[in-house]
């Protein structure tokens, strides 16, 4: 099995006994939700788990894993089919999604496209059975649930089996996000681009850039080793390369009471300040 396969069945793990609060929704839920294209919370998030799952295993391992990063069932049914990637029968680290049921009208049986709920796939039993970890599901594998919990499950006809490894045998590290800086004032707004590095999954931007771009005075302590806007020494750490000062764009972000807008497709982190 693939490392990063590997890891995300463990980090899978770790995550059984979630539970939702307030309506598809909830701190972890939302961590969850964030990992995917679309924006908000209070939505069935099946996928969303799933794509948290091998967001958070790729970037722990360095690697791009191709995940659609969709919160549809559906259209990460079709982007497996467009690579090739369903198979028969489940092996261990397969992404399975269950197939919505035909009208009898429509000859029922179950739909070739339509898809209602995703698993990732634990372990399979020597019975044929298969164990499966499932986000926002309930004690009797529902769809739409309560939380994060372990189910058992057999292959009737009712899946598709995602060979998820196959899409990966040429991941590479993922490239570095790039920053910037958007202040708004009034009605009007200024966005500029921030030099910046990513560390162990953090995105630091130079301290010299962030203060310039807030019209603050910069200036560097050599006693305390600190860095200081308007003569006020920065309560964080700074991180030194080249001779250079780097602050984490979050921990600034927070300072000056703004928010951070993450976009891990395109790989871009914007801080939105207001004066």
């Amino acid at each position: 099995m693939k490392p990063v396969i590997s890891r995300a069945i463990e980090i899978a793990r770790t995550q059984i006994g979630v539970r939702e609060s307030n309506d598809n929704s909830g701190p972890k839920v939302q961590e969850y939700q964030r990992a995917t294209t679309l924006g908000g919370t209070h939505w069935p998030w099946c996928a969303a788990f799933i794509a948290w799952t091998f967001r958070t295993a790729g970037l722990s391992l360095k690697v791009d894993i191709p995940w659609t990063y969709s919160a549809s069932c559906d259209v990460i049914l079709a982007d497996a089919k467009a690579r090739g990637l369903i198979r028969p029968t489940p092996e261990t680290g397969d992404i399975g999604l269950v197939r919505a049921k035909k009208t009898a009208r429509a000859g029922g049986g179950y739909s070739s496209t339509d898809a209602i709920h995703v698993f990732i796939i634990d372990t399979v039993n020597a019975d044929g059975s298969f164990t499966t970890i499932e986000g926002n599901t309930n004690n009797s594998g529902g769809r739409e649930g309560i939380g994060v919990m372990k189910h058992t499950r057999r292959n009737d006809g009712r899946y598709f089996f995602v060979r998820w490894a196959d899409a990966i045998a040429d991941a590479k590290p993922p490239k570095p996000y790039t920053a910037s800086i958007d202040i708004h004032k009034g009605v009007g707004a200024s966005v500029r681009a921030l030099p910046s590095k990513t560390e162990n999954n953090t995105v630091l931007v130079s301290a010299r850039a962030w203060g310039e771009a807030r019209g603050q005075t910069v200036e560097w302590s050599d006693a305390d080793g600190a860095v200081l806007y308007d003569g006020e020494e920065v309560p964080l750490q700074p991180q030194l390369f080249d001779g250079s000062a780097y602050f984490p764009l979050r921990a600034l972000t927070d300072l000056a009471g703004g928010i951070v807008m993450v976009d891990p497709v395109a790989r871009t982190a914007k801080a939105v300040l207001t004066k």
